[in-house]
């Protein structure tokens, strides 16, 4: 069931917030807010559904945004096309290795609540994910969330096992320092059936992977 207010029409609910076709406002415990748009339903919703109503009002293609801004008194003007992302994938390594297999320089792998930890014991630790096969012509962003004490250095490769090459690699940088960072890169249209591969680090040092994201690009997204 979905609900709208009549235009022009106000109601209160029993806390005290006023309902409007314009919004649903409220301000109360020290927090205030607003909500454009409401909806009630009279069921659980599945994933699936939420994920319909959430894409609903997503932009389908790119849009062009203007900024403006003045420093010193001199008045700047630049514009970027941003990119439209569909989300494709997510490993969240803390419902466990979801597949996902390792070979060389790794040692004491596990999948606890914080994501899948292990130990670099070399100069060429590497994870093998599942074969996936993402939309044909489309630019890739790959997200991973990790901690590391390792070395800076890390990279994504993307093919089958025996294509791994410097053609498919591309590389990102962790701050070693065990803390949690977000690293994303770009990956280029794939062919259906491929492998990612993550090579965490080039040193010795603690590793724990959260989640891996794979976003599919409409227009790659300025950095």
């Amino acid at each position: 069931m979905r609900t709208t207010a009549r235009p022009g029409a106000t109601a209160v609910d029993q806390f005290g917030n006023e309902i409007s076709d314009v919004a649903l406002t409220w301000s109360a415990a020290g927090a205030g807010g607003s909500v454009v748009e409401v909806q009630v339903f009279n069921r659980g919703l599945s994933g699936g559904e939420v994920q319909d109503i959430f894409d609903e009002g997503r932009p389908k293609e790119p849009f062009a945004v203007t900024v403006a801004a003045s420093y010193r008194g001199s008045d700047q003007t630049t514009a970027a096309t941003v990119g439209v992302l569909d989300p494709l994938l997510l490993w969240d390594f803390t419902d466990g290795t979801l597949g996902w297999q390792w070979y060389d320089h790794l040692a004491s792998v596990e999948s606890p609540r914080s994501g899948l930890e292990f130990r670099s014991v070399g100069d060429d630790p590497l994870l093998f994910s599942p074969v996936v096969f993402y939309p044909e012509g489309r630019t890739l962003r790959v997200t991973l969330r990790i901690k590391s004490t390792a070395d800076a250095s890390g990279q994504v490769f993307h093919g089958p096992p025996s294509e791994f090459t410097g053609q498919t690699q591309r590389r990102f940088t962790v701050t070693p320092d065990g803390e949690w960072h977000e690293c994303v890169l770009e990956v280029p249209p794939q062919e259906p059936g491929t492998v990612p591969r993550v090579d965490p680090a080039s040193w010795l040092g603690e590793i724990t992977v959260a989640w891996i994201s794979v976003d599919a690009c409409i227009r790659a997204v300025p950095r």
